[in-house]
């Protein structure tokens, strides 16, 4: 996103400087000054959708490597669980835990 919208601002700014400011940045005419002024306008959201997306995947990064890990091998002894059970005769819940 940042990407398109940084070479579609290059591209303004560059056919505002050859149509209105005969390709030097301080002969520019009124039409030229608003075009520029637009193009630098698109080429700072493409600075700001950028550096959000980049904090965004570097904060996605730092999650998954600074959350804590599940290893298998430590058990909890104290949990407690409900099952539920059916049989022929009817069905239940069972309770069970350890503590």
């Amino acid at each position: 996103m940042s990407s398109y919208l940084t070479l579609s601002a290059r591209s303004k700014y560059n056919d505002a400087l050859k149509a209105h400011c005969g390709g030097m940045t301080n002969g520019c005419d009124s039409i030229g000054l608003t075009q520029t002024h637009d193009a630098r306008h698109q080429a700072n959201i493409a600075t700001i959708v950028f550096s959000v997306g980049l904090a965004a995947a570097g904060g996605g990064v730092a999650l998954y490597l600074l959350a804590p890990k599940h290893h298998a091998e430590k058990a909890d002894d104290s949990a407690l669980y409900v099952v539920p059970s059916v049989s022929a005769d009817g069905g239940g819940l069972v309770f069970g835990g350890g503590f």
